[in-house]
């Protein structure tokens, strides 16, 4: 039987890079949404591409501005390709390989969305696939038309520093995305070298709490649950998390006080080991965005995938929500130990990917969908090293389709000390969970 056209992914601008002919979808158009992944301003302008050459930056100005307007002028092309624009983008991901390029970029930004800018995370990591590279952007928008069109929500508790003034929290017919948040306060409220004075150990004291549960707890239940209450959701309805944490010996601690929360709804969750610092409040420990259903809408979520496929007991391996399956940010567990010792007999990270991959496919086909349906792949790699090995498997596991992939360099070890590759997929379910 042909498959209805409208019912899968449509890539809208791909490149072929370097000698190992990686091939890379920018952007991709499924049902009513259009994503954007791994967007670096730095490679396009020696490859074919329909955007004009780079420009060289003018001296005024610092050549992170110049990088961060070639990204923009991508994600232009790639929304007008998708029927959308920079006003129906819902949420922006965005990784730096060093502070200083954040400001040229928010600089940019501002002047791009106007008033608007949609939901935000923004974190510096260890490596970008690219090394001429500052910054790796993503995105989520809206076709036009669709019952998708973004609806930014502000509240005084939840504001964004001026310097970024991205919205706190955006809703998308019966979708909620949130911003980051770590364990600031207000601006003007009393606080530690940028913390919450409650998300700080008391001055003097042994055993008051763990600094990471405390900053947990401040994040969920002064900004994770407000923001949930505006946007008409609930814990019960959050269906994606991405964590991340600039100590990875305390996802433990954090995954305590993240069950007494969420524990009972279970949804996917990613745990991303990032350097210190890495967040917006050099002493900040975690940062945290969610994504959730409206608690009267019609959209459904349910959970995906047998426990033994769960990264952590109170997340779900997947879940699928309405016509997006999210999956938990996946680790090897098989093949590090039975490659361990062995490691020149063979490649051990095209063995940990092809266990990855098993395990993604067994998802995708829990939820009537396949892994050829993907339409955002995250690699986090505590070794960019291991990028191409694994983007080899991968590449194979979709019939050699382009892949939507960000190669990001993350801080050691993951949450499974032995695995070095993590994988956090988004992949379209059409049809989805009515």
């Amino acid at each position: 039987m042909k498959r209805d056209a409208s019912l899968a992914v449509r890539d809208l601008l791909t490149l072929t890079l370097g000698p190992g002919g990686v091939r890379y979808s920018a952007g991709v158009a499924a049902g009513d949404w259009i994503f954007g992944t791994g967007l670096l301003g730095r490679w396009l302008h020696e490859h074919e591409s329909p955007l004009p050459a780079e420009p060289v930056p003018l001296p005024s100005e610092p050549p992170e501005r110049g990088e961060a307007r070639r990204v923009f002028d991508l994600m232009e092309a790639i929304l007008s390709c998708g029927d959308s624009e920079l006003g129906h983008v819902l949420r922006l991901d965005q990784y730096y390989r060093a502070a200083r390029a954040v400001d040229p970029y928010h600089q940019e930004r501002r002047a791009r969305f106007g008033h608007y800018i949609p939901a935000s995370t923004s974190m510096l990591m260890r490596d970008l696939v690219l090394a001429e590279a500052n910054m790796d952007i993503q995105f989520v928008a809206a076709r036009r038309g669709s019952l998708l069109a973004p609806r930014g929500i502000d509240h005084e508790q939840l504001k964004a520093p001026p310097t970024s003034g991205f919205s706190p929290v955006v809703l998308a017919g019966d979708f909620v995305f949130t911003a980051g948040y770590i364990a600031n306060t207000p601006m003007g409220q009393p606080s530690r070298r940028g913390l919450a004075l409650e998300a700080c150990i008391p001055e003097g004291s042994l055993w008051r709490g763990t600094q990471i549960a405390l900053e947990t707890r401040y994040v969920i239940e002064k900004q994770i649950l407000p923001a949930l209450e505006l946007a008409e959701s609930s814990p019960e309805h959050v269906v994606k998390a991405q964590v991340y944490l600039t100590h990875p010996q305390e996802v433990g601690d954090f995954l305590q006080v993240w069950a007494a929360y969420f524990g009972n709804a279970r949804p996917a969750l990613t745990i991303v080991p990032s350097p210190q610092p890495s967040i917006g409040v050099a002493d900040a420990r975690i940062e945290i965005n969610v994504i959730a259903l409206r608690k009267d809408g019609a959209t459904r979520a349910r959970p995906i995938g047998s426990a033994e496929l769960s990264p952590f007991e109170c997340a779900a391996p997947a879940v699928l929500a309405g016509d997006l399956l999210l999956l938990s940010g996946q680790m090897a567990r098989r093949s590090q130990r039975a490659t361990r010792g062995l490691e020149r007999f063979g490649n051990a990270v095209e063995s940990e990917v092809a266990e990855l991959v098993d395990t993604l496919q067994s998802l995708c086909e829990a939820a009537g969908t396949s892994l050829q349906q993907v339409v955002r792949l995250q690699q986090f790699h505590t070794d960019l090293e291991h990028f191409y090995p694994a983007h080899r498997v991968l590449s194979g596991a979709v019939g050699g389709r382009p892949l939507p992939f960000s190669a990001i360099g993350c801080s050691a070890p993951l949450p499974y000390p032995l695995a070095t590759t993590m994988l956090d997929a988004w992949v379209y379910a059409p049809g989805g969970a009515q």
